[in-house]
């Protein structure tokens, strides 16, 4: 298991697309950027993935068969919210302005669209990178302020 530190260097990154060529050309991009990249076809082959690796950021197609890229979110968002730091990128080829306002409004980070351009992609999970690592340390904060509170310590 990595060290927060070096979480934050290096990103577990979960890529969920029903298009394998999809799925592999951002997994190409990805791993290039130095990043460790697992990758399912569908939401219902994510979230168990989701339970069993780290993942720090989740790379979601908005639009696939059974589970999509909405409900699939809802999911992750609420094993953000049992403790889990996980930021969410949806991508769509099927840009619609409602979509993206349902997906923000659920909790996911940022919204981009196919074709997806390699420096937008690598913006968006640097932005990702940032995100959780404010979560880990809002977290420890918190932390740190009930032990101080409980323990009549003081903080800092």
């Amino acid at each position: 298991m990595k060290s927060r530190t070096e979480a934050v260097e290096v990103l577990d990154i979960l890529v969920v697309d029903d298009e394998a060529n999809i799925r592999a050309g951002l997994k190409a991009i990805l791993t290039k950027d130095g990043h460790e990249v697992k990758d399912a076809a569908s939401g219902e082959e994510a979230i168990p993935l989701l339970e069993i690796y780290s993942c720090e950021v989740a790379v979601v197609d908005i639009r696939m068969p059974g589970m999509d890229g909405l409900e699939m979110a809802k999911e992750v968002v609420n094993l953000t919210e049992h403790g889990r730091d996980l930021s969410v990128i949806m991508v769509t080829g099927h840009a619609g302005m409602a979509e993206a306002i349902d997906a923000l409004k659920i909790g996911v980070d940022d919204f981009l669209t196919k074709p997806i351009s390699p420096d937008h992609l690598v913006h968006s999970v640097e932005r990702a990178r940032e995100l959780v690592k404010l979560r880990w340390q809002d977290r420890a904060f918190k932390v740190a302020l009930e032990t101080g509170r409980s323990g009549g310590g003081r903080v800092g």
